[in-house]
């Protein structure tokens, strides 16, 4: 569950945003996943992304993984500085099975950003 205490629906939307590694979709909240059902985005089920990043702050910040929303930013984690940072990085690496350059860890400014560099890893980008 995310922080809006229900489960959230995000979904690919238009226009695509031009990114150093090309073109991507644009996210946005659409809903519960009640309404909306569950869906996938590139092969990749939105909702386990989520799961799996609220796990990794769980383990990092020792905070409740539903207090964890696509809006989260280092302001609202106790704990999410430079050091705490690299601590979620070293998370999410060994829960998604990936490795973050740089240029990802120094574009991971809030949960948005995470969601959308981990998308782009899963699927190959």
């Amino acid at each position: 569950m995310c922080g809006r205490g229900r489960r959230d629906c995000w979904i690919e939307d238009g226009p695509e945003e031009l990114t150093r590694d090309g073109f991507i979709p644009i996210i946005r909240y659409v809903g519960s996943l009640r309404s909306c059902g569950a869906f996938s985005i590139g092969g990749k089920n939105m909702e386990d992304i989520i799961a799996k990043v609220q796990q990794s702050f769980q383990k990092a910040f020792d905070v409740d993984p539903q207090s964890v929303s696509i809006d989260t930013t280092p302001d609202d984690v106790v704990g999410w500085d430079s050091v705490g940072h690299l601590e979620l990085a070293a998370c999410l690496e060994s829960v998604f099975g990936v490795s973050f350059d740089v240029d990802e860890l120094m574009e991971m400014e809030n949960v948005r950003e995470i969601v959308r560099i981990l998308q782009l890893k899963l699927n190959g980008a």
